[in-house]
């Protein structure tokens, strides 16, 4: 759940859940899919770089970032100490 005025909350056990999440913002608000799987996959080699080009296509509000950490089997960016700062605090 994205939050926002607009938003519908959940119901029943399901509240209880998203309730710590639920702020009041400024915002339209919008719900995302707890799962997503990548479509139009495709991977070309190319001989001349030696390297592979990945394509493929994630719904809005999905997070390529994690999609690729997830075929690589490590973690692909680390923020840094300043943005790290900025968000968590």
């Amino acid at each position: 759940m994205l939050t926002g005025q607009k938003i519908m909350h959940a119901q029943n056990i399901a509240w209880s859940l998203e309730c710590p999440y639920a702020h009041p913002l400024k915002a339209v608000g919008d719900r995302r899919y707890a799962l997503v799987f990548p479509s139009d996959v495709r991977f070309t080699y190319l001989p001349q770089e030696a390297q592979g080009k990945l394509e493929f296509f994630l719904p809005k509000g999905a997070y390529a970032t994690i999609f690729l950490e997830e075929i690589a089997g490590r973690i692909l960016f680390t923020p840094s100490k300043e943005i790290h700062a900025r968000f968590m605090a």
